[in-house]
């Protein structure tokens, strides 16, 4: 199974970096994509390192149809917001952290 982390971010590169990056660390760059407008560019380069940065488009809606097409059919895309810090899973009858997206 393939699959990419897709985050549309608008003028929130502290934030993303923040909680939602924190929170995919552990995760390999070739999986984490950001999707921003050209115009931010120069306040998510320093990201680079540990995501793939997309120039997308303005505007959430358009956003997200844009990162629909932008990968493979067959790949699972799993679209978060730039403000996670945490995702759970039931384990029984209680939440805990996600260990494993796959």
């Amino acid at each position: 199974m393939s699959y990419k982390i897709a985050i549309p971010s608008y003028k929130r590169p502290k934030i993303i970096a923040q909680k939602t990056l924190k929170m995919l660390k552990e995760f390999p760059k070739e999986l984490k994509y950001v999707f921003i407008v050209q115009e931010d560019y120069d306040d998510y380069k320093y990201l680079e390192k540990e995501v793939n940065l997309v120039i997308g488009v303005r505007g959430l809606g358009n956003q997200r149809n844009f990162i629909k097409n932008y990968f493979n059919n067959g790949d699972f895309i799993l679209t978060l917001d730039d403000d996670v810090k945490r995702i759970d899973e039931l384990e029984g009858n209680k939440l805990v952290p996600l260990k494993c997206l796959k």
